[in-house]
Protein backbone atom coordinates (compact mmCIF):
# COMPACT_ATOMS: atom_id res chain seq x y z
CA UNK A 1 0.00 0.00 0.00
CA UNK A 2 1.72 3.04 -1.25
CA UNK A 3 0.98 6.17 1.32
CA UNK A 4 -0.83 9.48 -0.02
CA UNK A 5 -1.09 12.58 1.70
CA UNK A 6 -5.05 12.63 0.08
CA UNK A 7 -5.66 9.83 1.90
CA UNK A 8 -5.04 11.26 5.06
CA UNK A 9 -7.23 14.64 4.51
CA UNK A 10 -10.32 12.92 3.01
CA UNK A 11 -10.83 11.29 7.06
CA UNK A 12 -12.29 15.51 7.21
CA UNK A 13 -14.91 14.35 4.61
CA UNK A 14 -16.32 11.52 7.24
CA UNK A 15 -17.01 14.06 10.09
CA UNK A 16 -20.11 16.41 10.38
CA UNK A 17 -19.52 19.59 9.46
CA UNK A 18 -19.72 21.20 12.74
CA UNK A 19 -16.77 18.71 14.01
CA UNK A 20 -14.82 18.98 10.86
CA UNK A 21 -14.82 23.27 11.61
CA UNK A 22 -13.63 22.35 15.41
CA UNK A 23 -11.05 20.04 14.28
CA UNK A 24 -9.80 21.61 11.16
CA UNK A 25 -6.78 23.13 12.88
CA UNK A 26 -5.73 19.31 14.08
CA UNK A 27 -6.86 17.53 10.83
CA UNK A 28 -4.07 19.89 8.80
CA UNK A 29 -1.80 19.64 11.67
CA UNK A 30 -1.97 15.45 11.24
CA UNK A 31 -2.09 15.84 7.58
CA UNK A 32 1.54 17.76 7.73
CA UNK A 33 2.84 15.77 10.44
CA UNK A 34 1.94 12.91 8.11
CA UNK A 35 3.57 14.20 5.43
CA UNK A 36 7.00 14.54 6.85
CA UNK A 37 6.56 11.18 8.15
CA UNK A 38 6.36 10.18 4.97
CA UNK A 39 9.43 12.09 3.26
CA UNK A 40 11.43 10.26 6.03
CA UNK A 41 10.28 6.94 5.34
CA UNK A 42 10.51 7.46 1.32
CA UNK A 43 14.18 8.72 2.12
CA UNK A 44 13.63 12.53 0.84
CA UNK A 45 14.81 14.43 3.49
CA UNK A 46 18.43 16.37 3.22
CA UNK A 47 20.39 18.21 6.08
CA UNK A 48 18.36 21.65 5.79
CA UNK A 49 15.44 19.56 6.90
CA UNK A 50 17.07 18.19 9.97
CA UNK A 51 20.22 20.53 10.83
CA UNK A 52 20.97 23.95 11.03
CA UNK A 53 23.67 24.03 8.60
CA UNK A 54 26.61 26.51 7.20
CA UNK A 55 29.61 25.67 4.90
CA UNK A 56 32.39 27.46 5.51
CA UNK A 57 35.81 27.64 3.07
CA UNK A 58 38.68 28.42 4.97
CA UNK A 59 42.45 28.62 4.91
CA UNK A 60 44.76 26.26 6.63
CA UNK A 61 48.16 25.48 7.31
CA UNK A 62 48.29 21.80 7.86
CA UNK A 63 49.06 20.61 11.76
CA UNK A 64 48.33 24.09 13.11
CA UNK A 65 44.93 25.81 14.89
CA UNK A 66 42.73 27.75 12.50
CA UNK A 67 40.20 29.75 14.18
CA UNK A 68 36.57 29.54 12.61
CA UNK A 69 34.24 31.62 14.15
CA UNK A 70 30.61 30.13 14.71
CA UNK A 71 28.77 33.78 16.19
CA UNK A 72 28.39 32.00 19.66
CA UNK A 73 25.97 29.13 18.26
CA UNK A 74 25.87 25.47 19.59
CA UNK A 75 28.05 23.03 17.44
CA UNK A 76 27.15 19.56 17.21
CA UNK A 77 29.87 18.03 14.78
CA UNK A 78 32.12 19.59 12.37
CA UNK A 79 33.33 18.18 8.61
CA UNK A 80 35.95 18.23 6.17
CA UNK A 81 33.91 18.33 3.06
CA UNK A 82 36.66 18.70 0.53
CA UNK A 83 40.30 20.16 -0.37
CA UNK A 84 39.87 23.55 -2.98
CA UNK A 85 43.31 23.28 -4.07
CA UNK A 86 44.04 22.52 -7.70
CA UNK A 87 46.84 20.20 -6.06
CA UNK A 88 46.50 16.87 -4.93
CA UNK A 89 45.73 17.05 -1.23
CA UNK A 90 44.96 14.28 1.34
CA UNK A 91 43.25 15.23 4.68
CA UNK A 92 44.73 12.53 7.34
CA UNK A 93 43.84 13.90 10.54
CA UNK A 94 41.47 16.26 11.94
CA UNK A 95 39.64 17.60 15.34
CA UNK A 96 38.00 20.78 16.64
CA UNK A 97 37.04 22.14 19.82
CA UNK A 98 35.48 25.24 21.28
CA UNK A 99 37.96 27.94 22.13
CA UNK A 100 38.00 30.35 25.18
CA UNK A 101 36.51 32.61 22.96
CA UNK A 102 33.41 30.85 21.84
CA UNK A 103 34.97 30.20 18.35
CA UNK A 104 35.64 26.80 17.12
CA UNK A 105 39.99 25.69 17.13
CA UNK A 106 40.13 23.38 14.28
CA UNK A 107 43.58 21.09 13.34
CA UNK A 108 43.62 19.77 10.31
CA UNK A 109 46.36 17.32 8.74
CA UNK A 110 47.35 17.62 5.33
CA UNK A 111 49.67 14.31 4.11
CA UNK A 112 52.93 15.67 2.81
CA UNK A 113 52.35 18.63 5.12
CA UNK A 114 52.14 21.29 2.56
CA UNK A 115 53.42 25.02 4.30
CA UNK A 116 51.80 27.34 2.51
CA UNK A 117 47.85 27.73 3.54
CA UNK A 118 45.41 25.31 1.43
CA UNK A 119 41.49 25.93 1.22
CA UNK A 120 39.78 23.68 2.82
CA UNK A 121 35.57 23.34 3.01
CA UNK A 122 33.91 22.21 6.12
CA UNK A 123 30.39 21.91 7.12
CA UNK A 124 29.37 23.26 10.48
CA UNK A 125 26.12 21.74 12.01
CA UNK A 126 24.54 23.31 14.75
Amino acid sequence: MKLKISKVLDVSKFLPTEAGDQLKDLIIYIGEFTQQVIQAIGGKLNFADNFVSELKTINVISNQVAIVSVDGRRVSNVFVVRVLESTYFVVNKFGWKYGNDGNLNLVIGIFGDPVDPVQVEILILY
